[in-house]
């Protein structure tokens, strides 16, 4: 029988495991970055506009929406090295939490490249009679928003798992989870904001990456001891 009164081991994360688990912040500031220069609301650029005044703007920006597609895919290949520091982390629970955690995070690495996709696209648009695809562009990425609170919650739901089921994560990160789950469900509701979707994936990477990083961790106490 496992002894419960038996206090957790304590170990640091070492130097390889800091430096995958920060990639998770990294993928942050690249995904940002990326959206920030493409800038598409922000260039005047809208399915709204006639064929040729849309065509004539992602000509005039293709540069910035090329250049943000470049750091997006640099965000989210930074997104999929994270993963192995979730899978690390998550199997010190399980390796069924861990698959949930990581196919979460796939499923956000997808997002991400999928927005890049877009962006390359309307960079390549150059004639009047291509506008039909910039708006063809445009509400495929309405239905990639409304997809993007899926990630973020599987990854939430994998991390109450691991902290409730086998006490792997500090407390202070379980009960940020718990306030993202409430925000995920608002986020899912017909009224829900869609920046609000976005922003909850980024968060969760952002805090996970530094909970991560930041050690001494402790090694769970088995779910099945009794």
């Amino acid at each position: 029988m496992a002894d419960e009164t038996a206090p957790p081991q304590v170990r640091r994360a070492g130097r390889l495991e800091r430096v995958v688990a920060l990639t998770g912040a990294a993928s942050v500031v690249l995904l940002v970055a990326g959206d920030f220069i493409a800038d598409v609301s922000g260039n005047g650029i809208d399915a709204s506009l006639s064929d040729l005044a849309l065509v004539q703007a992602l000509r005039e920006h293709a540069g910035e929406l090329s250049l943000g597609a470049v750091i997006i895919t640099l965000g989210a290949v930074s997104a999929a090295v994270f993963l192995g520091s979730v899978w690390l982390q998550f199997r010190r629970a399980s390796e069924w939490v861990a698959v949930i955690g990581v196919a979460g995070g796939l499923l956000y690495v997808m997002v991400a490249l999928r927005h890049a996709g877009d962006y390359v696209v309307l960079a390549s648009l150059e004639a009047a009679d291509d506008a039909v695809t910039a708006r063809g562009v445009f509400a495929a990425g309405v239905v990639t928003t409304e997809q993007l609170p899926v990630a973020p919650l599987v990854m939430v739901i994998a991390t109450l798992l691991a902290h409730l089921r086998y006490g792997v994560f500090p407390r202070s990160f379980l009960w940020f989870n718990v306030v993202l789950l409430a925000l995920l469900v608002v986020a899912f509701l017909p009224v829900g904001p869609a920046g609000l979707m976005g922003l909850l994936g980024i968060v969760w990477f952002l805090v996970a990456s530094l909970v991560f990083a930041a050690g001494p961790v402790e090694e769970p106490r088995s779910a099945t001891a009794r």
